[in-house]
């Protein structure tokens, strides 16, 4: 199974403060930033109108690394017939709270 390549450590959000953009970080550095604006307009001082959209994109993203472990724990766990019930347990729990973050 592949790894992650991206960066490790845990990706949060920080609303700064612009009302335009929402920061993802990760180790005290910003990884991606969610611009909330529209599109080719000129005047920055015109907010995007979908701004909850924008910052429900800043959380899906910031839950990424999160997502894909679960997911790859799920699959690891689904290929095995006799994995134990604490595995299983364990996969359903990090799918939760992964999904829980990026919601």
């Amino acid at each position: 199974m592949k790894t992650f390549k991206g960066t490790k450590g845990e990706w949060r959000i920080l609303h700064g403060s612009s009302r335009l953009e929402t920061d993802i970080f990760c180790n005290d550095i910003i990884i991606a930033e969610v611009k909330h604006y529209n599109e080719g307009d000129d005047d920055w001082t015109q907010y995007d109108p979908t701004l909850g959209k924008g910052r429900a994109n800043a959380k899906l993203i910031a839950a990424a690394p999160e997502l894909l472990e679960a997911l790859q724990l799920a699959l690891k766990v689904l290929e095995r017939d006799k994995d134990p019930i604490f595995s299983k347990r364990l996969a359903i729990t990090n799918a939760e709270k992964a999904i829980e973050k990026a919601l």
